[in-house]
């Protein structure tokens, strides 16, 4: 008689999922996406706010996962850090940089 499963128990649901620790490998992968994303922004001639804008919410979403909910809920973590630092960047920042600051 084949298992019956739970909707939240799948055995595809691991291969999605982020390894628990960050190798060397994997942190070297990260960079290289990084600085091909910078690259390519700067290729197209996005102006220097975007810069700001994207690397202040990628380390905030980062922080976040590692410092809230002790690391286990990194999902949650993301969203909670980004729902709440991408309006507060969009609000601050851009006046800020719109003045010639950077």
């Amino acid at each position: 008689m084949p298992a019956i499963l739970e909707p939240l128990e799948c055995p595809a649901c691991d291969v999605a999922s982020v390894p628990r620790r960050f190798g060397v490998g994997v942190l070297l992968i990260l960079m290289t996406a990084f600085a091909v994303l910078f690259a390519a922004m700067q290729t197209i001639g996005m102006p220097r706010k975007l810069f700001v804008i994207v690397t202040v919410l990628f380390l905030g979403v980062t922080l976040g996962q590692i410092l809230l909910f002790q690391g286990k809920k990194p999902r949650l973590a993301s969203l909670l850090v980004g729902g709440i630092l991408l309006p507060l960047e969009l609000l601050v920042v851009d006046p800020y940089l719109a003045l010639g600051a950077i």
